[in-house]
């Protein structure tokens, strides 16, 4: 994907979607992403191009999860904060910036799966595990 786009590929999928956010709904926990999910968020229709925006919106907004800001973003801190106005801009609708700061409750889901993806008990159980500590 090519991080210097002004436009969202999925913009038009998402202010067309009238569904908009729905409370009801449970989050999900994307562990190679290290972010929480709602099935709400991800607009039909999307281009690979247009998937590869929202994986990074859910990445940057992880951080805001965690107690950070776009600035502590590890690998690409301008193009984070960048990506972050672009949306709040072109896609305003977008029911994930509803949920910047989270509930006790998924608070509690999120802090949970974080803490369980390094557990080293868990990759001991995996045969991966196991041969590279060896």
């Amino acid at each position: 994907m090519n991080g210097l786009q002004t436009r969202f590929h999925w913009k038009r999928f998402a202010i067309d979607r009238d569904s908009g956010l729905c409370p009801s709904l449970e989050p999900s926990y994307k562990i190679l992403k290290g972010c929480l999910t709602w099935s709400d968020e991800s607009p039909f229709g999307l281009t690979p191009d247009g998937y590869g925006e929202l994986c990074d919106l859910w990445i940057a907004r992880s951080l805001l999860h965690k107690g950070l800001t776009l600035a502590d973003h590890p690998l690409a801190p301008k193009y984070c904060e960048d990506l972050f106005q672009r949306a709040i801009h072109q896609v305003s609708s977008w029911p994930g910036f509803q949920r910047l700061t989270l509930c006790e409750k998924d608070l509690a889901y999120y802090e949970h799966e974080n803490s369980d993806q390094f557990n080293p008990t868990l990759m001991a159980s995996c045969p991966y595990g196991q041969a590279s500590q060896n």
